[in-house]
């Protein structure tokens, strides 16, 4: 027969409150930022680290074209139209580093339109370990498509201050204006203050 019983109590309620403490506190910040994060004008996409995504706000979606439940699915890699596979690699090796980094690149839209971009890309631990990788994508086309009109336009002045023939300019102009256009043939009208010519470019 057991005759006597010995144990020892350990009062944990004080670490055990701690820790709820600590976990309610996570748990409101997560909300805060899940709040923050769907109401910012900025594109957002948190991804492992092979690329694939893992969450991603309105704004993204409502920009690529995809609902955010198809862009779970997707490797954000596959949505990339200026970086190699390679080189995204590679890039997050180096992010390992610094933990942070911007970029400009060009994203692949459902319709198929190219699109410049603006990522802000931030390292994400947990326990000390890279697990993570969040972006925030800011839509920079408007803004880059005025800078390549500028070059374009800046281009073709200095072009005219050089000894070319018509024909040698016509060709630089076409090549010049396809930046930002489709063209098949064009017109240029030339004159100066005696003559008016008119060219027909195909």
């Amino acid at each position: 027969y057991v005759s006597s019983v010995y144990g020892t109590c350990l009062d944990i309620t004080k670490e055990k409150l701690q820790k709820e403490k600590y976990t309610n506190g996570l748990k409101e910040q997560l909300r805060r930022n899940r709040r923050l994060i769907s109401t910012t004008l900025d594109g957002y996409v948190l991804t492992a680290e092979n690329g694939n995504i893992v969450e991603v706000n309105k704004s993204y979606a409502d920009f690529i074209g995809y609902s955010e439940k198809e862009l779970l699915n997707f490797n954000l890699k596959s949505l990339e139209a200026t970086m190699s596979p390679l080189s995204i690699d590679k890039r997050n090796k180096e992010i390992e580093e610094t933990e942070r980094t911007k970029y400009e690149t060009r994203h692949v839209c459902k319709s198929g339109e190219l699109k410049f971009v603006e990522i802000s890309l931030a390292l994400v631990k947990i326990k000390g370990k890279p697990t993570m990788i969040a972006q925030f994508v800011r839509d920079i086309t408007e803004r880059k498509e005025h800078e390549l009109r500028r070059s374009i336009y800046n281009n073709i002045s200095q072009k005219l201050n050089t000894k070319v023939s018509v024909f040698e300019f016509c060709a630089f102009l076409e090549i010049e204006l396809k930046k930002v256009m489709s063209i098949t043939s064009f017109y240029i009208m030339l004159f100066d203050e005696n003559n008016l010519a008119s060219i027909f470019i195909n």
